[in-house]
């Protein structure tokens, strides 16, 4: 109740409409007609709508008619990185969204389209209006349902979807099952999709990228099952441009990675009320040849390849120093998507040790192994793709990803590694020595004695600090290769 009130006091809504009882009783009365109001000077008036009154007549037309620059919907903004920000968005924006679904999908009045995405999420909006705008039959899927990756494609095969919108995270589980005849087209957004459909795969995967500061969707493009590289997210949709710049401002050369900005007659007004925040993401944009476009500045890190598509890589704002390089998680946790025997992947940087490091968090086949040995496995697989900065120092294996209401991986739910079995105490004299360089150099107060300073969490610069450490503290010279290539502390106070 206490978020709601701020909500409605930040945005300034005039009007509650609410199904649910969600409206504090002791400051709301309900009036004959089944309304409910909030007491004088609390807020907006609150009109619970009752939907069991068969047979009453709806409400009339609007006599006023909106423009293209009137607000067609206001949504907040994750508040993962601060306060909400509510954003704006017109009615010239959301045309674009239903005109462009409803051709990108060919909706016709014999599709039947799945609506499973919460209402406070605004992709939900993709499934709703182009549906209806086309004729199509919507079908809402119950809640019981939405979360069961076998139920769902149960209910779509039963409901006779033609087509479905899913989030990344549950895409990929269903994309493992056998699928529903009838579903045509599948529609994955809100974050990044990490594997593709099998070969045969009767419906059409389309990747869909786009914030809700440009209105849900920029790009999009379909998946093809026979891929090898990380899953691109299309080309731009109509009345979108995009630019790749680089930190100065300027374009980057095509297979570079630089942040996404979008420009275009499809973005947000802006952030309702917070003109600074507003100023601070819309940008006049230099490259449009119309006077007063702007473009908005997404913090996303992209390449775009030679063929026109584009591929995600994540967050700016993700970005880590690892061993001296700078690293997006997001890359490491594509390449460990495609490794055989894994559902899902996430890599996230932490930092509760002496240096930043990456965590690989998977949920594995049925088939894959026991999880220690199945981890190690895939480190040395990922160890053979990317540089070795990019290799997770350590691992978790979970049943499912964490998600939250939009369906994105909630990060903050992902649990920290268990640190390894310590084992036995290390013995006297240089052994010991060896040891506490170690411990110091990983931020930790116990190494197991037979690991090696990898799998125990370190990196290539860690190891040459910890050459350091050991030639300060035994008074000889301990080569890097020699920490890199020592099975643990044990073996490595023998060989010095």
């Amino acid at each position: 109740m206490a978020r709601l009130r701020d909500l409605l006091a930040d945005s300034g809504a005039r009007l509650l409409l609410t199904a649910a009882d969600v409206v504090d009783p002791t400051r709301t009365a309900t009036h004959a007609d089944g309304s409910t109001g909030i007491a004088a000077g609390e807020g907006p008036p609150v009109v619970r709508v009752l939907v069991d009154r068969p047979g009453e007549p709806g409400l009339p037309d609007p006599v006023d008619a909106a423009g293209p620059a009137h607000l067609a919907w206001c949504v907040y903004t994750s508040g993962s990185t601060g306060r909400p920000r509510l954003v704006g968005v017109p009615h010239r924006a959301a045309v674009d969204v239903v005109d462009w679904h409803a051709r990108a999908l060919t909706l016709t009045g014999a599709d039947t389209v799945a609506h499973a995405l919460g209402l406070g999420f605004d992709a939900n909006l993709a499934e709703i209006h182009p549906a209806l705008a086309a004729g199509a039959s919507l079908h809402l899927v119950p809640s019981r349902v939405r979360a069961d990756p076998a139920r769902l494609v149960d209910w779509w095969r039963r409901a006779g979807v033609t087509v479905a919108f899913l989030p990344a995270p549950l895409a990929e589980l269903v994309l493992a099952l056998p699928p529903a005849p009838t579903v045509r087209a599948l529609v994955v957004g809100g974050s990044q999709l990490r594997r593709r459909p099998p070969a045969g795969y009767p419906a059409v995967v389309l990747n869909a990228y786009g914030p809700t500061e440009a209105a849900i969707v920029t790009t999009a493009g379909p998946v093809p099952p026979d891929g090898t590289g990380p899953i691109d997210i299309g080309r731009p949709v109509d009345h979108r441009r995009l630019h790749v710049l680089g930190r100065d401002g300027t374009p980057v050369p095509a297979g570079a990675v630089g942040e996404l900005h979008i420009g275009g007659t499809g973005l947000a007004r802006g952030y309702l009320g917070r003109p600074g925040a507003t100023a601070a993401a819309f940008l006049p944009d230099p490259f449009a040849a119309e006077p007063g476009a702007r473009a908005y500045r997404t913090g996303d890190l992209v390449r775009l390849r030679g063929d026109g598509t584009v591929e995600f890589l994540g967050r700016v704002d993700d970005q880590v120093k690892i061993a001296g390089h700078r690293v997006e998680p997001g890359e490491p946790a594509a390449a460990l998507a495609l490794l055989p025997g894994v559902r899902q992947a996430a890599v996230v940087a932490r930092h509760d040790r002496a240096e930043p490091y990456l965590v690989g968090y998977v949920v594995l086949d049925d088939d894959a192994g026991p999880p220690p040995a199945r981890t190690a496995r895939l480190a040395a697989e990922l160890g053979e793709r990317l540089p070795d900065h990019l290799v997770p120092r350590a691992w978790v294996v979970l049943d499912a990803l964490p998600v939250g209401d939009t369906g994105k991986v909630d990060v903050t739910r992902l649990p920290a590694p268990a640190a390894p079995p310590a084992g036995e105490e290390p013995g006297p004299g240089v052994e010991r020595l060896v040891h506490d360089a170690w411990c110091a150099e990983l931020g930790v107060s116990r190494v197991p004695l037979d690991v090696s300073f990898f799998a125990a969490g370190g990196d290539s610069l860690g190891a040459v600090r910890l050459a350091n450490r050991l030639r300060e503290a035994l008074g000889v010279d301990v080569g890097v290769d020699r920490v890199l290539r020592s099975p643990g502390v044990r073996a490595l106070a023998v060989a010095a």
